[in-house]
C-alpha cells in the first residue's frame, strides 16, 4: 500500500526492456501521469519442507473459482486455505481493488529453484508415483498466474552458489533447470541470481546470457542499479526484508517509508533483542 500511496506502478520487465531484438534496449514506456514503473520479484516460492509448520504456506492451489489461494496444512494434518496468506493472492487482490497499481494487469517475477519442486509440488522427485500428478497440478496454478499477471524466471535448479561452483557445475545445474522446472513454468529469459550474488564480467556469465539465453538478470544490491549491454540488462534489486525495513531502512527510503510499514507489535522480539529466545 505504501508503494501505491507513492505512485509506483508495477511493470514486467519485458514493458521497459526489448530482450527478443539482437540488440537488447531499453523501450519508451507509457504510464499514466505521475505513475513510476516498479519491477516485483519473489525469490524460492517452492514451499521448501524446512519451512512448514512454521507459520508458511506449504503450496499454492486453485479454490472451486480457479483463483490462486495459499495451503497450509497442521501437524495433525488439517488444511486451511486462504487469499491473505501468501504474496500471489495478496498482490491479486490488491490490484483487483486497485487497478492503477499495475500496468495491463501485471503482478510480479516468481524465480523458482528446482530442488524440492515449484510450487509447494515435489515435482522434482521424479520417479514417485505421485509425480504425474504433482506437475500436473502445478501446471495448472502456473496457467493461473500467468492469467492473473505473474512470469516466472529461474533462480537456478539447486540454489547453488556461483562463486563457488565450477564453470561445469553451473551448467549442469542449468540443464537440471531447463529439463525439470522449465517444462512446468515455460520457457523464459530471466534470471535471478541465488544469494543475491552480482557475478558480471565472469564465464558463468557470459554462459548464462551466450548459451543458457537469459537476456533480464538480477542480483541484489543497496539500489536499482542497471547496466545495458547489447546482449542483456542486468538490474540489481533492492530487497524488501526484515534487515532493511529495521537496520538498514536507507536502501529503502526512496520507495516509501519502512517505518510505516514495519509491525512492531508484530515483531517485538528479534535476534539481537536481549528478550528474543531460541
Amino acid at each position: 500500500n505504501e508503494l501505491y500511496k507513492n505512485n509506483y506502478i508495477i511493470v514486467n520487465p519485458h514493458d521497459v526492456y526489448d530482450l527478443s531484438s539482437h540488440h537488447v534496449k531499453a523501450k519508451k514506456i507509457k504510464l499514466p501521469k505521475g505513475k513510476k514503473p516498479l519491477i516485483i520479484s519473489i525469490d524460492d516460492m517452492n514451499y521448501y519442507s524446512y519451512m512448514r509448520h512454521h507459520g508458511y504456506a506449504d503450496r499454492l492451489v486453485l479454490d472451486k473459482n480457479k483463483h490462486v489461494v495459499s495451503e497450509t496444512t497442521d501437524s495433525k494434518g488439517h488444511a486451511t486455505y486462504s487469499d491473505d496468506n501468501d504474496i500471489v493472492p495478496i498482490l491479486n487482490k490488491f490490484v483487483k481493488e486497485h487497478p492503477d497499481f499495475s500496468l495491463n494487469g501485471e503482478k510480479g517475477v516468481v524465480a523458482l529453484t528446482g530442488y524440492e519442486g515449484v510450487l509447494g509440488y515435489r515435482t522434482n522427485e521424479l520417479t514417485s508415483k505421485d509425480y504425474t500428478k504433482n506437475k500436473k497440478a502445478a501446471e495448472e496454478v502456473v496457467r493461473a498466474m500467468k492469467r492473473d499477471g505473474w512470469s516466472f524466471a529461474s533462480h537456478s535448479y539447486g540454489h547453488i552458489n556461483f562463486e563457488k561452483t565450477s564453470l561445469e557445475g553451473i551448467k549442469r545445474d542449468t540443464k537440471r533447470w531447463k529439463d525439470e522446472v522449465e517444462p512446468i513454468v515455460g520457457k523464459t529469459d530471466m534470471f535471478v541470481f541465488p544469494h543475491g550474488a552480482q557475478d558480471r564480467h565472469t564465464q558463468a556469465y557470459d554462459y548464462l546470457v551466450d548459451e543458457a539465453e537469459f537476456k533480464f538478470i538480477a542480483g541484489v544490491g543497496p539500489n536499482n542499479f542497471t547496466d545495458i549491454s547489447a546482449t542483456n540488462v542486468y538490474q540489481d534489486r533492492v530487497a524488501i526484508d526484515g534487515l532493511n525495513l529495521f537496520e538498514f531502512k536507507y536502501k529503502l527510503k526512496p520507495f516509501f517509508n519502512p517505518e510505516n510499514v514495519y509491525s512492531k507489535q508484530d515483531r517485538q522480539f528479534f535476534k539481537g533483542n536481549r528478550d528474543y529466545e531460541e
